[in-house]
């Protein structure tokens, strides 16, 4: 992307970025707007079956949420939870795996088997569903 906008080229990956771009913020709204005491991410890596939180969207979501001054934010990730545990502050409560928590709105952010599983046993007016799948 860097080397076609050097050469004035209009290309496929700044428009695939710009459109990443504009979902994120579309669901981030949905989530701020959002009037439940609390907001539960599931999944913190990039990618399921992954470790890894580099370019992770989910830890740029609890990041934004925290700077909004949303409290009590959960996250859960089943290989994680060591790399994040420590990550946020202290209004993050981080869990090895998801429960159910009345006045919670569930965010599905990264698609592990198992936050499908358990999103499917929500109401879905309790889900936010980034990746589109339940």
């Amino acid at each position: 992307a860097y080397m076609m906008k050097k050469t004035n080229k209009n290309n496929l990956l700044s428009t695939i970025s710009s459109i990443n771009r504009e979902t994120f913020l579309y669901q981030l709204n949905k989530i701020l707007k959002n009037s439940r005491k609390n907001i539960f991410i599931l999944g913190a890596s990039f990618k399921p079956n992954s470790d890894d939180i580099r370019f992770s969207k989910s830890i740029d979501l609890v990041k934004i949420l925290q700077r909004n001054k949303k409290k009590n934010i959960f996250v859960s990730d089943p290989k994680c939870y060591d790399s994040i545990k420590n990550l946020f502050e202290k209004n993050v409560k981080i869990l090895k795996k998801p429960k159910k928590i009345k006045n919670t709105t569930y965010v599905l952010a990264t698609a592990w088997k198992e936050y499908i599983q358990f999103s499917k046993k929500l109401e879905i007016s309790d889900l936010i569903d980034l990746r589109y799948i339940v």
